[in-house]
C-alpha cells in the first residue's frame, strides 16, 4: 500500500527507483549454472525416497545458491526463490526454529545486498519476498501440524477397530461356550436319567434273556 501511494506521488517513481542499476545478470553463464543447481538441488529435497540429511544438505545447498545468484545479479526478484526454501524448513522443523532460520536467512540477505542496487523500489521487493517467505512457512508449519494431527486420528481409529473386533470376538466366544455349557447339562441330565433307568430295569427283569437284553 505504500508503495502504491508513493507511485501516485508526482515524485514517487523517482523516489523508489533513483538511478537502479541494469537488471541484468553481471555473469549469465555462473547465474544459469547457479539456477540449475537449485533446481537439481529442489528436485533432491523433493524426492519421495530422499533421506532427512539428503533433505538438509538440499536446502542448505539452495540457501546458498540464492546468496550467491543475488550477489552477482544484484535482482531483488532473485529473493524470490526464498520462498520455495522457506517452504522447506517450515516442514523439516517446528515453528520458533523455522522462524529463527528466516531472520537469518533475511539478515544475510541483507548484508549480501546492502552495498548493491540498494534503493527503496529494492527494499520493498526484498521486504515483499520476506512476506511471502513468512506465509509459505506458516503453510508448511500448519500443514504440518494437520498431518501429525491426522496421523495421529488414523492411529486412534485403527486401535478403536481393533478393540472392537477383539470384543466382538470375546462376545462371541463367550456365546458359544454359553451354549456349549447348557448343552452339556440338558445332555447330561438326560443320559444320567437314562442310564439310571436302565440299570433299574436290569434289576427288575424277570428272566435271565429280559437281563442280558437291557443290559445290551
Amino acid at each position: 500500500l505504500i508503495a502504491i501511494l508513493l507511485l501516485s506521488m508526482p515524485n514517487g517513481r523517482d523516489w523508489l527507483r533513483p538511478a537502479f542499476l541494469e537488471e541484468t545478470a553481471r555473469n549469465p553463464s555462473l547465474l544459469a549454472a547457479s539456477l540449475f543447481a537449485y533446481s537439481a538441488l529442489l528436485v533432491v529435497w523433493a524426492a519421495r525416497g530422499a533421506t532427512d540429511i539428503a533433505r538438509w544438505v538440499s536446502l542448505i545447498g539452495q540457501t546458498v545458491l540464492v546468496f550467491l545468484m543475488v550477489r552477482i545479479d544484484g535482482s531483488a526478484m532473485l529473493t524470490m526463490l526464498m520462498v520455495p526454501i522457506a517452504w522447506q524448513i517450515g516442514s523439516m522443523c517446528r515453528f520458533i526454529p523455522a522462524v529463527a532460520w528466516m531472520v537469518w536467512q533475511a539478515g544475510t540477505m541483507a548484508l549480501l545486498s546492502w552495498s548493491a542496487n540498494f534503493c527503496a523500489e529494492y527494499c520493498f521487493t526484498v521486504g515483499l519476498c520476506q512476506g511471502l517467505c513468512l506465509f509459505a512457512l506458516y503453510g508448511a508449519v500448519t500443514l504440518k501440524r494437520e498431518q501429525c494431527t491426522a496421523a495421529k486420528l488414523r492411529q486412534a481409529n485403527a486401535e478403536l477397530r481393533a478393540a472392537q473386533q477383539l470384543l466382538s470376538d470375546k462376545a462371541r466366544m463367550g456365546e458359544r461356550l454359553r451354549i456349549s455349557r447348557e448343552i452339556h447339562d440338558a445332555w447330561g441330565h438326560e443320559l444320567t436319567v437314562l442310564a439310571l433307568l436302565l440299570e433299574a430295569a436290569s434289576h427288575g427283569a424277570l428272566t435271565p434273556e429280559a437281563s442280558a437284553a437291557v443290559k445290551q
